[in-house]
């Protein structure tokens, strides 16, 4: 039986993987991956009893693969421990008489399998494919249906897949504080107040200037003013890895600024509070210009970190961090701290759906607000 590309977007797994794989691949395949799937034959219009049962390994060379369209590399037949004969009952294995099967002229043996994985580090068994390692995780949400010739379908699901033990991830955790530092700026000349695309650019200007901190080997707390009464934006960079290190991206840096400078010149902008309105004709039309007050985080901090899946103990790998100097008003914006953290949430949710995407990158995305004192 082979997949279509509908039933393979279906075996994404669930955000437990919680990264992008960090390594170089090459024969080491250290992103491979095995799913353990059920399938039952059903004649169309007869849905109460199924006309046949399949229990296969699917074996990708790349978790990714699973989720982009393409063909597991290999598959296999599996069977019960001393059963050959009998459905397969993933949760039947053991260490000494694990389930069994044969992936790329590899043996595959998976054991141990749990209804719920661990709480930190959602395992739910384990698994050796030729030799090397590998955890297993819950994947309950993965069922597809799809066609098998003119008068039969498929029913399938994949409740378990496995990686290897060793394997490296990443992610990038956003912290926002809740305290909140008021900063005015004055509009430009306009005949839509409430969308001054220069005020808006500006305040963009200033998460997107840590790129050009970066860049220039500027020393920490360094920055520039934004708004129109000498407020400050400075900038702190600490990167782990160098030039030359396996995991080292020289542009990582300007991605934390557009990843920042995206999620958040909405959420601003949208607590925009205009003061000092003045208005005036101009060829048959209004002109008119305004002061902004932005509330703007007291202090933004981005944590790029790797670890290895099977334990989630995250390490930082680059920190930057934004932060407003204090001035005139400084108060606690819970609501919208809440607001900011679900919009870096929805990051994740929208770019990687829990699956290892390619190795450049921030990986998935984690929001997060705290409470500051001014």
């Amino acid at each position: 039986m082979h997949l279509s590309a509908y039933g393979i977007f279906l075996l994404t797994v669930a955000p437990l993987a919680l990264g992008t794989p960090i390594q170089q691949r090459d024969n080491e395949r250290l992103d491979e991956a095995v799913f353990l799937t059920t399938c039952f034959k059903y004649v169309k219009g007869n849905d109460a009893s199924a006309n046949g049962r399949d229990d296969k390994l699917w074996y990708f060379k790349d978790l990714k693969d699973s989720a982009t369209g393409q063909q597991a590399y290999s598959e296999s037949y599996a069977s019960n421990p001393g059963d050959k004969n009998h459905p397969v009952d993933w949760k039947s294995g053991t260490e000494t008489n694990p389930v069994e099967g044969t992936l790329d002229k590899k043996s595959f043996k998976v054991w141990g399998l749990e209804e719920k994985g661990a709480d930190k580090t959602f395992v739910t068994g384990y698994a050796d494919l030729g030799g090397a390692p590998m955890r297993c995780y819950s994947n309950s949400g993965a069922t597809w249906k799809m066609d098998y010739g003119d008068k039969m379908y498929i029913k399938c699901s994949a409740k378990y897949y496995c990686t290897r033990t060793s394997r490296q991830i990443r992610r990038t955790a956003v912290t926002v504080y809740s305290t909140m530092q008021s900063v005015p700026f004055l509009g430009q000349q306009n005949f839509d107040i409430k969308n001054d695309m220069g005020v808006i650019e500006q305040i963009r200007g200033a998460f997107m200037y840590v790129t050009e901190h970066y860049n220039k080997n500027m020393a920490d707390g360094e920055g520039i003013t934004i708004g129109s009464k000498d407020y400050k934006m400075t900038y702190t960079v600490s990167r782990m890895e160098k030039n030359g290190d396996p995991y080292f991206e020289p542009d990582r840096i300007d991605k934390v600024a557009k990843l920042v400078a995206e999620k958040m010149v909405p959420q601003l902008w949208s607590k925009d509070k205009i003061s000092d309105e003045k208005a005036w004709p101009s060829g048959g039309k209004l002109l008119a210009k305004a002061t902004h007050t932005i509330p703007f985080p007291k202090q933004i901090k981005v944590q790029v970190q790797v670890a290895q899946q099977a334990m989630l103990d995250w390490e930082d790998r680059d920190v930057v961090v934004f932060e407003v100097k204090k001035g005139n008003e400084c108060k606690d914006e819970g609501l919208l701290g809440i607001a900011i953290k679900a919009a870096f949430s929805a990051v994740s949710a929208a770019t990687t759906g829990g699956v290892s995407a390619a190795a450049a990158g921030l990986g998935v995305i984690v929001g997060d607000s705290v409470t500051g004192s001014c």
